[in-house]
């Protein structure tokens, strides 16, 4: 692996969890030391990484993790439910007894989470539950670009349940009657619609809290 891409790889991962936020600086010195390279390949990782939409060039200042708007979190969750709608019925099929159960241990920590209100334990017993699904629908085009947006949530808002606590309390129901509609063997227009709507409904939730937060 070439220098470049090595820091690439490791700035885009603290940037996916959350490590770096936006507005955070990226000094290309600073991290060329800590990385123990020259200064060109962490130019380069942070140019690529600009050109991706994770990073920007402000005058004065330099390099930054990028903001994000709530309507562009909100266009990016928005997506994703189209997506995660269609992975999840294709995934539905091919499901085992055993995926089935994970779903619902997954969805189980997600309450018990809530119970001891760790939110961030929460969100990622959240990600895990979808995960299972775009593990299994087979399609790794849809698999890359579902990747790609949970890792921007993640990155620019990895506590969103913290801002929505009707959503906490309401998304391990919608867990349990999308997993008990696929044991019934619904079609899968009804698996992908119920997957869609959960998806659709954290958004509108988001955007109306967001949209009384600044009224």
């Amino acid at each position: 692996m070439s220098k470049q891409e090595s820091a690439y790889r490791e700035l885009r991962r603290r940037l996916a969890s959350g490590q770096y936020g936006p507005g955070h600086r990226l000094v290309i010195d600073r991290l060329a030391a800590e990385f123990e390279v020259s200064a060109i390949p962490v130019r380069e990782a942070i140019r690529r990484l600009e050109a991706e939409g994770w990073v920007t060039f402000r005058p004065h200042v330099g390099a930054e993790v990028a903001p994000i708007t709530a309507d562009a979190w909100v266009q990016a969750l928005e997506l994703t439910s189209v997506l995660e709608g269609r992975a999840t019925a294709l995934a539905a099929e091919h499901l085992t007894t055993e995926d089935l159960a994970t779903l619902r241990a997954f969805n189980e920590r997600m309450r018990n989470a809530l119970d001891e209100l760790d939110l961030r334990a929460f969100g990622s017993f959240n990600h895990d539950f979808h995960a299972v699904f775009y593990d299994r629908c087979g399609q790794p085009w849809l698999q890359t670009l579902l990747a790609d947006l949970q890792s921007r949530h993640r990155g620019f808002s990895p506590d969103i349940f913290s801002l929505m606590p009707s959503r906490s309390k309401a998304s391990p129901v919608e867990h349990e009657e999308l997993v008990a509609a696929i044991e019934r063997g619904e079609p899968a227009t009804v698996v992908e619609r119920l997957a869609r709507e959960h998806k659709m409904r954290t958004a509108a939730a988001y955007r109306t809290d967001h949209d009384a937060q600044a009224a």
